[in-house]
């Protein structure tokens, strides 16, 4: 006899864990729920339109080489791909080359001390006390603006994890001696990959949007959970036999009844980021010789993309910064002339305030809970999920020792259907990897 098993969020993490319970067991009924009114989480891309084109307000890039089981997704549905190369342009215009020198020396500096440090210390001191003691305060800052990387001035991450940051990305990845990657993103976007991942779970699983869960009960019928949420309707009672929570581990604190031990939830952070754009009615830094580069700034405008094949600019920021671009998209009139000021002191000399028209479109997405981490730099749950019940399981890429968050939360949701179902009704997920590497121990964004 079969249970219903609702997963909580329609995420990546979401969705592959109920292919995966699927998989094991065709004859289990799910129900999935999601908060927002549609599906994908943080794989979210906006089509602007017309010859615009995507832009990628949640992921954004992956390596196929290290991430492979998000390749093999990709592959499978036959996803288009297209290269996301962007040089890292620090400083100002006329400084880049000046700029990527001293930042590529002060990486190398931070690379002899993580091989020269004990592996324990790395997550005993955090990065910013080390990277002080090493190359010393201005420096240390001089590195967060060329970076564009608020986190890096967290109190709470450890060395461990932010040198993985330093490393992993691909704007400082290639700063480091032999460790050029090659990065891909999606010619249709990332949420592509979910339009493709819900048609597959369409015959076999219900997806509920609208649905915020804020209650978790033991069922007054025996075995199972009780679960209230609020929906655009009012309160909505369901009734599950097993559970699969896919959210952020940092925002289950806000559901009543879900008691998350003290010692596992003080010790993840969480740091907000922001990715927002303007688009224009043409590629107004077409022949300024910037496209294909990533100017970093000492703004909120910590990251600005200038690509090659579309007429928008896309920014990236975390941490404070982050808080203080949202706020200004919300209440600031002005914004977009705030905006040009800082292209125009990235850009001396070649951006004129008449020469940027004014965008046709811009908008942005915010993720409170954008880059998590341990606050300890030890991963405390490294069994892919966390079962915390007979009939319940957290699926996160926390859990994991993935360098990303998707291939992070494609792995944890392979422990699902072990976890939930008896080991002699599960068979392998459906993307399966013996890969035994051991990688970092965070989540970052991609």
């Amino acid at each position: 006899m079969t249970s219903e098993i609702a997963v909580i969020g329609a995420g990546i993490a979401g969705l592959a864990a109920a292919a995966n319970l699927l998989q094991a067991d065709p004859a289990c009924r799910i129900v999935i729920f999601e908060q927002e009114p549609s599906t994908g989480g943080r794989l979210k891309s906006h089509n602007i339109g017309s010859h615009h084109g995507i832009v990628e307000l949640g992921a954004g890039r992956f390596d196929p080489d290290d991430h492979h089981r998000l390749a093999a997704l990709v592959n499978r549905y036959r996803l288009a791909t297209k290269p996301f190369d962007y040089a890292l342009s620090p400083l100002q215009n006329g400084l880049h080359d000046q700029g990527r020198q001293i930042l590529t020396g002060l990486c190398q500096a931070l690379e002899t001390l993580y091989c020269d440090m004990p592996a324990q210390k790395r997550h005993a001191v955090t990065f910013e006390s080390a990277a002080k003691a090493l190359i010393g305060p201005p420096s240390f800052g001089l590195l967060v603006d060329m970076c564009g990387y608020d986190t890096f001035a967290h109190p709470d991450l450890s060395f461990e994890d932010g040198f993985g940051l330093l490393r992993h990305h691909p704007e400082t990845n290639a700063l480091f001696s032999g460790s050029k990657r090659h990065w891909s993103a999606l010619r249709d976007g990332f949420s592509a990959l979910i339009r493709m991942l819900e048609a597959d779970l369409a015959q076999q699983a219900e997806i509920r949007t609208g649905h915020d869960l804020v209650e978790i009960a033991p069922s007054a019928h025996g075995k199972g959970y009780s679960l209230v949420f609020q929906t655009p309707s009012g309160a909505r009672v369901h009734e599950v036999g097993k559970l699969v929570l896919a959210l952020p581990v940092a925002a289950m604190r806000q559901v009543k009844g879900l008691n998350i031990s003290v010692s596992i939830r003080e010790r993840i952070g969480s740091v907000p980021l922001i990715k927002a754009y303007f688009a224009y009615p043409h590629r107004w830094w077409k022949d300024m010789q910037v496209e294909g580069r990533c100017f970093t700034t000492a703004s909120m405008y910590r990251k600005v993309y200038f690509p090659e094949d579309a007429d928008y600019l896309m920014i990236y920021c975390d941490g404070q910064s982050a808080e203080q671009l949202r706020h200004s998209f919300l209440n600031n009139p002005h914004l977009h002339r705030d905006f040009v000021s800082v292209m125009r002191d990235a850009l001396p000399f070649a951006t004129r305030a008449e020469s940027v028209p004014a965008p046709v479109d811009h908008g942005h997405a915010f993720w409170p809970h954008g880059i998590s981490f341990w606050r300890s730099g030890l991963n405390l749950i490294p069994s892919g999920c966390w079962r915390i019940g007979d009939n319940a399981v957290i699926c996160s890429d926390l859990f994991t020792r993935r360098p990303g968050w998707i291939e992070g939360a494609l792995e944890s949701a392979e422990y699902v259907a072990d976890a939930l179902l008896s080991r002699n009704e599960t068979t392998p997920p459906i993307i399966a990897h013996n890969d035994s590497s051991q990688q970092m121990t965070r989540t970052w964004p991609s």
